[in-house]
């Protein structure tokens, strides 16, 4: 039999179809020894050499497949390189060539502005007389550059109120003829904006308060936009505590002059209308969001809340109520402790798809506990530790329970009973009290905070003395830790 060592089913049918034995799938391992053992050419030594060939030959088969498999993996892997490779080439010369057509649209832009700009400037000064031509020659150029001193206009970053202020007070100090704002202008402006005063005609594209309008109408902010740029607005990284508080005074300035609230009075209805707001739920701002931001005053927003309120408790009181009578078949019937998604599920007893009940002793379907055929585990008592009856009919309760607390620390023997030195996590040993009727161990709160013992918050149901079906009362929370009492 040792010459079936290491042979495989295969190898032992390859065996057996060259012994001249009809060998199929449906023989099994036992079979085909059998099978070879008793053939008539059987010969111990010649089956154990053409058996080792056999074995050797599938070794090597298995050796050569494996072989090809790695040079396969290989040969995959180094095809996803090169695919990977090959991607990512793309991708870079994909994102090389929208960074140049970026780059060009930009230079085109920057071209028509800068057109625009030239445009502009020569209608403004063929609009002057030859006179003043001659007189402001030598003005005609200022002496520095706005776009060389402050950055394009930002929507998102700047307030077009103090962005033109300070393009009023940069061409001033420069001294750059009123007439030519519009130019210097220009080029500060995104390239849609340009264009769109670009296609305004001559007399308003020139006059610097029409394009001004133009920019307050198309970029000023609502006094809501103020108002929560002044709630919202955060300390930039960086920027000093002095620069913060002059922004939130130039929201809070915009918000107010915006909403003009010029007077206290005003003032003080403004604070107090957005006070009101905040205690507002989201679904009655829902209702009235279209006139939202416009109500500043307080008597309006109270007037349109009260009207909201009355309306709804209005249109509550007409609704029908719905009839309800008690059936008791019927409460039976519907019952989701009896029924539940089509599973039958009676007195607490589960069943499965096919109605058979669950047993708790042993987890199977078909019968119940009190039938089943496994033995029952033991009872221990938690009292005296033995088996065979429960702690509620233990003989050992004989210790009178009556004792209260203070008589426990007065009396020095029973206090050396029940009061024991309890020791949480190696901490400090605390005074610990046996209470043999409590359903689990107690800690005041103080005592886990002196510990340094956090709490999880969970909800546990304490018992008394005796198997109680109500709990005497629920704990806060629950500790977990290790405790010795008087091992130290």
């Amino acid at each position: 039999m040792s010459i079936f060592a290491g042979a495989r089913k295969c190898d032992l049918k390859i065996l057996a179809e060259e012994l001249g034995e009809t060998v199929n799938d449906s023989h099994k391992l036992k079979d085909l020894k059998k099978m070879i053992l008793a053939n008539k050419e059987y010969d111990e030594e010649s089956a154990k050499e053409w058996l080792n060939m056999i074995i050797n030959e599938r070794k090597e088969r298995e050796e050569n497949e494996r072989r090809n498999e790695e040079i396969q993996i290989a040969e995959q892997k180094r095809q996803n390189e090169i695919a990977e490779r090959r991607r990512q080439d793309e991708i870079a010369e994909r994102r090389r060539q929208d960074e140049i057509a970026e780059r060009k649209r930009k230079d085109e832009m920057e071209f028509e502005l800068q057109k625009i700009r030239l445009e502009t400037e020569g209608r403004s000064l063929n609009s002057n007389s030859v006179a003043n031509q001659n007189v402001n020659s030598t003005k005609i150029k200022p002496k520095l550059e706005i776009h060389h001193l402050m950055q394009k206009f930002n929507s998102d970053e700047n307030n077009i109120s103090l962005y033109l202020i300070m393009v009023e007070r940069l061409a001033k100090q420069a001294e750059i003829l009123e007439n030519t704002w519009v130019t210097h202008l220009l080029g500060l402006l995104p390239y849609d904006v340009a264009q769109l005063i670009a296609r305004e005609p001559d007399e308003i594209a020139n006059d610097y308060g029409e394009v001004k309008k133009i920019l307050l109408k198309r970029y000023k902010l609502t006094p809501e936009k103020f108002r929560q740029k002044f709630f919202k607005h955060n300390k930039n990284l960086g920027s000093t505590w002095k620069n913060f508080a002059y922004e939130l005074r130039s929201f809070f300035n915009e918000w107010v002059n915006e909403v003009k609230a010029d007077s206290f009075q005003k003032l003080s209805d403004l604070i107090i209308t957005d006070q009101i707001k905040r205690k507002v739920s989201q679904e009655i701002k829902d209702q009235i969001i279209d006139k939202w931001s416009k109500l500043n005053s307080p008597d309006d927003l109270v007037e349109k809340l009260d009207d909201y309120d009355t309306l709804r408790s209005t249109l509550r009181s007409k609704r029908p109520r719905k009839e309800w009578h008690y059936d008791k078949q019927d409460s039976l019937k519907d019952d989701s402790a009896l029924t539940t998604n089509g599973n039958k599920k009676l007195y607490g007893i589960t069943h499965n798809e096919r109605g058979q009940p669950k047993c708790f002793n042993c987890s199977k379907f078909g019968h119940i506990s009190k039938d089943c055929p496994v033995p029952k585990p033991l009872i221990t008592c938690r009292m005296c530790n033995k088996t065979g009856h429960m702690a509620k009919n233990c003989v050992v309760k004989t210790i009178n329970h009556s004792l209260s607390v203070r008589q426990v620390g007065e009396n020095s023997e029973e206090g050396n009973y029940y009061l024991k030195k309890a020791k949480l996590n190696n901490f400090d040993p605390v005074q610990a009290l046996i209470d043999t009727g409590s359903s689990c161990c107690l800690l005041k709160t103080s005592v886990a905070q002196k510990l340094k013992l956090k709490p999880e918050p969970t909800v546990n149901k304490i018992y008394g003395f005796g198997n109680q079906k109500m709990p005497a009362l629920t704990s806060m929370g629950r500790i977990t830790a290790d405790i010795e009492v008087d091992t130290f």
